[in-house]
């Protein structure tokens, strides 16, 4: 069942390291999904240039998605805007969120990041 990205309880409590790592995991499969809107052998040069660039592999992404995203930006110019939405797309269907057009993408990685918005409990 789908969710909106607004109901910020229903999103999986991110301090686990059994959920980070699923987290991380969606977050690289959606980056798959969304390059490979572009083809196999451009993904993988995507890939490629950001780590010779951006020095992130792909498996960093998760750590680095303000990176990520100026070097989507700066390889793919104004394409990058529907190959985030795509990413974006799937992420969000990968946690159950219903992804709306209408909000920023930065906005939901904002709201389902691998940062946990709330302070630990003491």
């Amino acid at each position: 069942m789908l969710h909106s990205i607004d109901e910020h309880p229903t999103l999986p409590n991110f301090t686990s390291p059994r959920t980070d790592a699923s987290i991380r995991s969606a977050v690289i499969d959606a980056v798959d999904y969304g390059l490979l809107a572009l083809g196999e052998i451009v993904r993988d040069t995507i890939y490629q240039c950001i780590e010779e660039r951006h020095q992130v592999r792909r498996e960093q992404i998760p750590d680095n998605l303000d990176t990520f995203h100026m070097a989507l930006k700066d390889l793919l110019g104004q394409g990058a805007e529907t190959i985030k939405r795509l990413i974006m797309k799937h992420f969000c269907t990968s946690l159950g969120v219903t992804f709306t057009e209408r909000e920023p993408w930065a906005l939901i990685w904002n709201k389902c990041s691998l940062r946990d918005p709330t302070p630990p409990r003491t």
